[in-house]
């Protein structure tokens, strides 16, 4: 039976609790990376850095072969049940299934928002909400799935947050001895959920995915936090995802005020997306209109001083001071390169879950 990682959720939270569990295992050398005898295709139909490279060697660490194929070196993929007389000389039906007799799993990002693109000819506002593509892929497909960012979610950054996260929370006993029995990590995800988690709108000169905040905040709703969305007006994402924030988090509330969703804030994480309200009238503005009409989003140092002393998460890649100050990305509490390794760790400990699944 296929068994793919699409939004998140498909397998419960205790299942995540494992992954980021073993992912610290992992990462503090206390149990040893697993080794697997098996291949992994990675799909990329967007440019990527860190997704490709903690991809690469998360697989490479665990001895699986590895193949990385960019789309430039693919056909294109007819989604439809029609005569196929177009441009698409391949059906993503047969893709899917040629494909899983080559891998054992495939990860794919394919977006049409990363790098602030537009919607597809022929695509509506609910192919990107229901993740058409990568949905229908993994349909089809007898390997497991993995979603390295589509156009509704991205997984892998939700649960990279989290492990960092739960690494920050503080420990009053020695590492060794906190992390060496998994029942010792219920008292970390227990404090966890006591945390107040942020996410905020940052500014930006193009109109970028809603893929990556929807993670950022279902991955911590996940686990049960006090969870707070704060955006400007019409910036709120979509009702599909925020249903689920609603399902698991011990609170949740949208505040169109910034500075009153930090008051008291544990964790901050800043990242833009596109208006899905504009998106859906077709009303994207030039660059030079967006980024003058919400700069005054920009997380700052002042800004952060309302916080209680949170630590700061942003996915990378960043617009430095246009986003976020270099004072609050470069501060002591800011996680966005341990974040950024964590990446590798839980991708590890996802595939080696979905192998033992």
């Amino acid at each position: 039976m296929n068994k793919s990682f699409i939004i998140g959720d498909e397998f419960g939270v205790d299942f995540i609790k494992k992954v980021i569990s073993d992912a610290i295992l992992f990462k503090n050398d206390i149990i040893k990376i697993p080794k697997h005898d098996k291949s992994a295709l990675f799909l990329f139909f967007n440019k990527s850095l860190r997704t490709r490279m903690s991809f690469m060697f998360a697989a490479q660490q665990m001895g699986m072969q590895t193949v990385c194929e960019d789309i430039l070196n693919l056909y294109s993929f007819e989604m439809e049940n029609v005569p196929m007389n177009s441009d698409k000389p391949e059906h993503i039906k047969d893709a899917a299934r040629v494909m899983s007799r080559y891998a054992d799993v495939i990860g794919i990002r394919n977006s049409c928002f990363i790098g602030g693109g537009k919607l597809p000819k022929n695509s509506s506002v609910e192919d990107v909400i229901s993740d058409k593509f990568i949905n229908i892929f993994a349909k089809y497909a007898t390997s497991p799935v993995i979603n390295m960012e589509s156009d509704a979610y991205h997984p892998m950054q939700g649960l990279a947050l989290i492990m960092s996260i739960f690494e920050k929370i503080p420990t009053t006993s020695g590492f060794e001895s906190q992390f060496s029995e998994y029942n010792e990590f219920e008292r970390k995800f227990d404090e966890f959920k006591t945390k107040k988690i942020v996410l905020t709108y940052a500014p930006h000169t193009k109109h970028l995915p809603i893929a990556t905040p929807q993670s950022q905040l279902l991955a911590p709703a996940m686990m049960g936090s006090n969870v707070i969305l704060t955006c400007p007006k019409g910036f709120e994402l979509s009702d599909v995802c925020l249903e689920k924030v609603c399902k698991y988090a011990s609170s949740f509330k949208i505040i169109h005020n910034q500075d009153e969703a930090l008051q008291g804030a544990d964790f901050v994480i800043a990242k833009s997306w596109l208006s899905i309200d504009n998106l859906t009238n077709g009303n994207l503005e030039e660059s030079d209109i967006y980024y003058e009409k919400y700069k005054n989003w920009q997380l700052t140092e002042s800004k952060m001083n309302l916080t209680n002393n949170a630590l700061f998460s942003h996915c990378l890649p960043v617009r430095r001071d246009v986003e976020v100050t270099s004072s609050v990305l470069d501060s002591k509490n800011s996680m966005i390169i341990d974040e950024a390794e964590n990446r590798m760790w839980v991708q590890m400990s996802l595939i080696n879950s979905l192998f033992k699944s």
